[in-house]
């Protein structure tokens, strides 16, 4: 039940950030946030090819999971990236509506 509950939550995860990178106006910000999410998304896509053994093991961590302490670091600062980028396009969305 855990293992469903993770991949809903990193299948809501990818959905969300490439929906950000869709939407954004600013190509630099686009890039930016395919940038940050296809990593943390093929992480964990290989991570499960190795629990059902379909690769050799790699040492890849799960994202958010691992308690390893910089690759946590890293994912959660590119999460928070991801967030900042999702902020700024609803907030310049809502300057527009207010304008027009």
């Amino acid at each position: 039940m855990g293992v469903l509950i993770y991949l809903v939550l990193m299948g809501i995860f990818a959905g969300i950030s490439y929906l950000v990178a869709w939407r954004s106006n600013n190509r630099f910000l686009q890039i930016l946030a395919l940038g940050l999410a296809t990593p943390i998304v093929i992480q964990t896509l290989l991570n499960i090819a190795v629990v059902v053994n379909i690769i050799p093991t790699t040492g890849v961590p799960l994202p958010f999971v691992s308690s390893g302490g910089s690759s946590l670091l890293v994912t959660l600062v590119s999460a928070a990236l991801l967030v900042n980028i999702a902020r700024r396009h609803v907030n310049s969305e809502d300057r527009r509506g207010y304008a027009g």
